[in-house]
């Protein structure tokens, strides 16, 4: 199985699970729609104020934006990006 397959399976599993609550307004961007059905909630203080919380070291890449692999590049100069 590959992980674009692992990753629309879990993402349809979430949405299927994600409370009634959590719904995007109409007019929000698609992004905001995107995260509601995921059941996500902004917390109280920023992730990387958690104490287990470490620097990403690899970060995948999508073909809808290797146009900004450069400026990725030049603004994360310790991740590896890798283009799937």
């Amino acid at each position: 199985m590959s992980l674009r397959s692992l990753f629309v399976r879990r993402n349809e599993r979430a949405q299927a699970s994600a409370p009634a609550e959590f719904v995007a307004p109409a007019d929000a961007p698609p992004i905001e729609h995107f995260i509601a059905s995921l059941g996500l909630q902004s917390g109280s203080r920023p992730m990387r104020e958690h104490p287990n919380w470490r620097p990403p070291r690899k970060v995948l890449v999508t073909a809808g934006t290797l146009a900004l692999l450069d400026w990725l590049r030049e603004v994360a100069p310790d991740v590896s990006l890798v283009p799937f």
